[in-house]
């Protein structure tokens, strides 16, 4: 598989990542990192292993060394290798290598309770950045499976009568009718099912109507209906939309404007009712496609 350096770069499951190389930096020696972590799950023991690729590594001035890595992952149990359907190469900028804290950690659904491990990278390598990647890595029917989230504030976790829930937020900048300097903190969740009986081991249902379920660091301020009501808009979860427009308040609505979404509590509604229609009445609702053409109907 060959890798260029300003071709994209992350290869997990799900994400694509394209990376920019920074101006201004001084190029310095690095040697590459080998990392393990173990652990023991009931009466079998996995063990991942991570080999760096390093690219480049920049000084900023005083600032702290960044480098952006490819990593090459490989996991085994007891037994064997775990397999996986292609080689899992998963681009990330670190500080010192990786050599840092909390670069590779556990993913535990409880305290002391692993279930697989977590890759925290950064998106882009600079002092300033905001843009952070967690990988998740999960052993899962003699395989290792692998989602990496793209996230501007920390990811926080839970565990819920759906299971164990990974949280995280992203920026939606006005991708479709408003400025692209507007923005909103969109939240998402996905739900690690590791079930004999699962098919796959990350899920993603609807994200709850009542955001009293959300993570406490995720939840908005009270009274606050403009934030869960975009996230539903983007989850195409007419539930929530109509949770949170029993908060309406018209000042409350710029964030909206901006996303190219109604501003009126009536309009919000012929929203929902169009959304519900839409999926209804097809089985094969496209969320994003599906979106544009009722906004344009209205």
């Amino acid at each position: 598989m060959k890798i260029t350096f300003l071709s994209i770069l992350a290869l997990s499951s799900l994400h694509s990542i394209a990376f920019a190389e920074p101006e201004a930096a001084r190029v310095i020696s690095y040697k590459p990192v080998i990392s393990h972590l173990s652990f023991k799950q009931e009466n079998e023991t996995f063990e991942i292993t991570l080999k760096s690729t390093h690219l480049k590594i920049y000084q900023f001035g005083s600032d702290p060394e960044y480098i952006p890595t490819v990593y090459e992952i490989t996991a085994k149990n007891s037994k064997k290798e775990l397999s996986t359907s292609w080689p899992i190469l998963i681009y990330g900028c670190t500080r010192f290598g990786g050599e840092e804290k909390n670069f590779l950690t556990l993913l535990e659904s409880e305290p002391r309770k692993p279930m697989g491990w977590r890759l925290n990278t950064s998106l882009s390598c600079t002092a300033r950045n905001t843009r952070y990647l967690t990988t998740l890595l999960v052993p899962f029917k003699d395989t290792l499976a692998d989602l990496t989230l793209i996230h501007h504030s920390s990811v926080v976790s839970q565990t819920s009568k759906n299971g164990f829930e990974v949280w995280w937020t992203y920026q939606e900048w006005g991708s479709f009718h408003g400025p692209a300097s507007a923005y909103l903190e969109v939240p998402r969740r996905v739900v690690i099912n590791l079930s004999p009986s699962s098919e796959q081991p990350f899920e993603f249902p609807p994200l709850p109507a009542n955001v009293s379920e959300w993570p406490t660091k995720l939840q908005p301020k009270s009274k606050d209906f403009a934030t869960p009501f975009a996230a539903g808009y983007l989850d195409s979860n007419p539930t929530l939309m109509k949770s949170a427009l029993a908060y309406f308040d018209e000042k409350d609505t710029s964030e909206l404007s901006a996303l190219g979404l109604p501003t009126t509590k009536d309009a919000l509604q012929k929203l929902i009712d169009a959304i519900e229609t839409s999926m209804n009445a097809d089985l094969a609702f496209s969320p994003r496609k599906s979106r544009k053409g009722i906004l344009q109907r209205l």
